[in-house]
């Protein structure tokens, strides 16, 4: 009963780190899972355990969605940068030059 517990509480976590984008909150409950995982893979899960998956594979999904939109957003903002770039250069050494 307690890896069932442990399974609810990983599922809330990792709900609540992806509302937050609290990256380093999911990324610890992400690796707590993974060892519970392979823990469990060794035996049987009971009744309980199996209750708690479809909620666990939900906030594992949600999870991985917003990774990968931050993933996106913050690729985009570097695009950005990398497109303005020798604008920022260009300033730079102008600015350089009026001192």
């Amino acid at each position: 009963m307690a890896d069932a517990a442990l399974l609810q509480a990983l599922a809330r976590r990792l709900e609540q780190a992806a509302l937050r984008q609290d990256w380093d909150a999911l990324a610890a409950a992400d690796a707590e899972l993974a060892q519970l995982a392979l823990r469990l893979q060794q035996r049987p899960l009971s009744s309980a355990e199996r209750s708690q998956l479809p909620r666990l594979l939900a906030a594992h999904r949600q999870a991985r969605r917003s990774c990968a939109s931050e993933t996106q957003r913050l690729g985009e903002q570097l695009a950005g940068w990398q497109h303005n770039r020798e604008g920022w250069v260009a300033y730079a050494l102008a600015a350089e030059e009026m001192e």
